[in-house]
């Protein structure tokens, strides 16, 4: 099994990128931030994981361990595939989405575009009792007010991506009014 890749990125795509290992182009699917972060021939180095079909194989691409174990975490629970395992590690990050399950807030989990409120509870059931994450409740809160900002900031015509970009920019210990003026110098370009 491939379980990681360091290269010289040749190409960039809408989900994937080409990695490029001593003349060996690998396409790799990768989350938006990976890609968002990332230039045309920047040496990076992923863990991978990769899928086995009948019709072929799928090489998956995280910049830490920790994302490939959330990401094999939550393939492994039924009716999540890898396309909803990365729109969920999309929608936060890992400890994000372990302190979601760890909370039991499908509300959280439901942000994922594809991942709908049976999906979301049946991962937090097969998944609460093996995540543990320090701070839960306040990484939790902090999504809350996250998730509050993208909505007043996507309300104002702005991309989703491009207010998750901004608000990734933004210093995590200011309060709501100031990361929305911080978010909005940055959206704004000023």
């Amino acid at each position: 099994m491939i379980r990681s890749l360091f290269g010289r990125v040749n190409f960039l795509g809408k989900d994937f990128l080409v990695l490029n290992v001593q003349g060996v182009g690998f396409k790799v699917s990768c989350l938006g931030r990976v890609l968002a972060s990332t230039k045309i021939d920047d040496s990076i180095n992923l863990f991978t994981h990769l899928r086995l079909r009948e019709d072929g194989i799928d090489l998956f691409g995280f910049l830490s361990i920790q994302e490939l174990s959330v990401f094999e975490l939550l393939n492994s629970v039924s009716g999540v595939g890898p396309k909803s395992a990365m729109a969920i590690l999309n929608s936060n990050d890992f400890q994000g989405i372990l302190a979601a399950i760890q909370g039991g807030r499908s509300d959280l989990l439901i942000q994922a575009g594809g991942i709908g409120k049976k999906l979301a509870d049946r991962i937090i059931l097969e998944l609460k009792n093996k995540v543990s994450i320090d701070n839960a409740e306040r990484t939790i809160s902090q999504m809350e007010s996250d998730a509050d900002l993208i909505d007043t900031l996507t309300g104002l015509g702005y991309r989703k991506d491009q207010v998750k970009a901004a608000l990734a920019k933004v210093e995590p210990g200011d309060n709501l009014e100031q990361k929305l003026k911080a978010a909005l110098k940055l959206l704004s370009g000023k």
